[in-house]
């Protein structure tokens, strides 16, 4: 009878190993939690202009045009925001996708000393509008965040100077981090 060396269980033992690994990750995709992204050690820093989300202060969203002024933005500063649930909130124009009964949203104020292109980032799936004059105003573009900073979108807008209202609307969260920012 010849006797197994180590070196030939190597091969068996890999596979054994291996195949253990996938209930790990069915588990994961049932319970609706995505593998977590591998993000370099060294990984690229924030842009300048989106230095403010990664310092964030607490904000509760408007839930109608009257309270706006308890929910302020500033100017390249994050917020980590708590939506409201949809038929709580009036906004102050109809969002272009309002969302239903299960979504969330809110309204945000913000004021601008000057025109220029602006850009709203969020870590949420959620629809943004920005208010100007009574009216939601066009998006220039859009784009994901850089690589591992959490940034789920960013929004640019052509905004001018005055005080304008940020709607979020059909969030599928209850929170979503926020930073308007000019872009460079």
């Amino acid at each position: 009878m010849k006797t197994l060396s180590l070196l030939h269980l190597f091969p068996l033992a890999a596979v054994i190993c291996l195949a253990s690994l996938g209930p790990i990750h069915a588990q994961q995709q049932i319970q609706g939690q995505a593998p977590a992204p591998k993000c370099p050690e060294e990984a690229q820093p924030i842009p300048e202009e989106l230095s403010g989300w990664t310092a964030r202060s607490p904000i509760i969203a408007a839930a109608d045009p009257a309270h706006l002024g308890a929910a302020m933005l500033h100017l390249g500063k994050g917020a980590d925001a708590t939506l409201l649930p949809t038929p709580e909130v009036t906004y102050a124009v109809r969002p272009v996708k309002p969302g239903g009964k299960v979504s969330s949203g809110g309204m945000f104020e913000i004021t601008l000393d000057h025109a220029g292109v602006y850009r709203v980032a969020l870590d949420t799936r959620a629809w943004i509008d920005v208010v100007v004059a009574g009216k939601p105003t066009e998006s220039l573009g859009h784009s994901g965040g850089p690589a591992c900073s959490g940034m789920r979108k960013i929004v640019d807008y052509a905004l001018p100077a005055g005080t304008h209202v940020i709607q979020l609307s059909a969030a599928e969260a209850k929170a979503s981090a926020i930073l308007v920012t000019e872009r460079k």
